[in-house]
């Protein structure tokens, strides 16, 4: 297959896996009663449609935030690494559900050494520089993903 045929593909993928996690998070919306705002499904799309043409940069700028902050990383620690590396930082902590506006994070599983642990507190940390903004999901006390847009 040609490249421009496997990224045609990838993107179409994306495309779908969009749609239907929009569509699945609306649903559970309306039954929470929260509303998801068109402001929020436009940023969306403009921030795939960003990474999606600024190509290599992206998973470049990811994997530099992976060996600066594993998977794992206790909250603290993150925060002063990323400070260390002229990020500006900031936490916003959550004790349940109801505190956050989407909240299926509390209910995905944990696993830590094999074993399925309950979700206690959820917590975000978001570090942001002239020209990048990352966001690690913190369960728990540790680092469980991250979402980076811009460039490292």
């Amino acid at each position: 297959m040609k490249r421009k045929s496997i990224i045609i593909a990838v993107t179409a993928i994306a495309l779908a896996g969009c749609v239907v996690f929009f569509v699945l998070d609306a649903r559970r919306a309306a039954r929470s009663g929260r509303k998801t705002s068109m402001t929020e499904l436009v940023r969306t799309v403009e921030y795939v449609i960003r990474d999606i043409a600024g190509g290599n940069r992206s998973d470049r700028t990811t994997a530099q935030i992976l060996d600066l902050v594993p998977t794992g990383t206790p909250l603290e620690e993150a925060r002063q690494t990323m400070t260390q590396h002229l990020f500006s930082c900031s936490v916003a902590s959550y004790t349940n559900p109801a505190q956050m506006s989407y909240s299926g994070i509390w209910y995905a599983p944990f696993v830590k050494n094999g074993q399925r642990l309950a979700v206690t507190n959820v917590s975000r940390l978001t570090c942001t520089t002239n020209r990048c903004v990352v966001t690690f999901w913190v369960v728990n006390g540790e680092t469980t993903s991250f979402a980076v847009k811009g460039d490292f």
